[in-house]
């Protein structure tokens, strides 16, 4: 069992992961939801509750399906809502409020989402008028910030595979005009705007516009050889590339280094305090790189 709190403390989501032996029969399932519900009941209205179905079947009150590593993701709601709201507020770029389902990515740290806002922003150094690809954009949280410095006249595509997250970054962004959810894979829907520039930004294409620069914050993995050639291939005038693992970072960092991106500037920061991971934003650029 997990527990999501945002960074306001007013709100929280239980979450719950069954073994196998429950969730793989329906009639298990619904046995234990109907406990798990009752043992819930005396809670405050605020916390929320939801179980994590970790298989294909189809379960009762289901509320969403995603695909993850492990198979299909079906959430079945105990007890009030599958998401929590959290808000970001930056001194230099303001405040933007979030909602954030179930399992969904998000930074653990509470100052960790302004402090990775700033450095992106900083690092991207977005004028407006300017088209930016968001890949691994999650629900949204770079992608708002960014269309904020687009402005009306630019555009943000927020790229990801994820139908959850993809769902939040819609929501998020429903009310900016100049950002698009995008939901696929970033080394194919990279490879449409190659393939198909021309078109518009919400059927794969680029509008007929440039790419400016390239901000991505891939799993632990890292983003691959894959979405790096891609993106080398589109030519953006920088890529700023945010990592939580060392390794993956230092890999990625020698691929562009050998394709003649230089890493102008990095920062490091410790946002999970007692393990070994530190978090990276880098800012790669590459002459002639974005010219016109």
């Amino acid at each position: 069992m997990n527990v999501t709190t945002p960074g306001h403390c007013r709100e929280a989501l239980i979450i719950i992961t069954p073994v196998p032996e429950i969730s793989d029969s329906p009639e298990t399932l619904k046995s234990y939801a109907d406990v798990w519900r009752r043992q819930l009941s005396s809670l405050p209205k605020r916390v929320s509750a939801m179980v994590a179905v970790r298989r294909s079947t189809q379960t009762i009150q289901k509320t969403k399906t995603q695909t993850s590593s492990n198979g299909t993701v079906e959430n079945l709601q105990l007890r009030g809502r599958s998401w929590v709201r959290e808000d970001v507020s930056s001194e230099r770029y303001g405040t933007q409020a979030f909602r954030v389902t179930g399992e969904g990515y998000w930074p653990v740290h509470r100052d960790a989402p302004a402090t990775l806002v700033e450095a992106v922003l900083q690092a991207a150094d977005v004028q407006d008028g300017q088209v930016i690809a968001d890949l691994y954009s999650g629900a949204g949280l770079f992608s708002t910030f960014l269309a904020d410095a687009a402005g009306q006249h630019g555009a943000v595509l927020s790229v990801e595979a994820d139908s959850s997250a993809s769902r939040d970054a819609r929501f998020n962004l429903q009310d900016v005009p100049q950002a698009i959810v995008l939901e696929g894979k970033a080394d194919e829907v990279v490879s449409s705007w190659l393939d198909a520039p021309a078109i518009g930004f919400s059927q794969g294409g680029l509008h007929g516009r440039r790419v400016d620069a390239v901000v991505m914050h891939p799993p632990r993995a890292g983003a691959g050889r894959a979405v790096l050639s891609r993106v080398h291939e589109l030519g953006p005038g920088k890529i700023v590339y945010v990592s939580s693992e060392t390794a993956a970072f230092a890999q990625d960092t020698r691929w562009l280094h050998e394709h003649g991106w230089k890493l102008d500037a990095v920062q490091v920061f410790d946002l999970a305090p007692d393990t070994h991971r530190m978090t990276s934003v880098g800012l790669f650029t590459r002459p002639g790189a974005g010219s016109a």
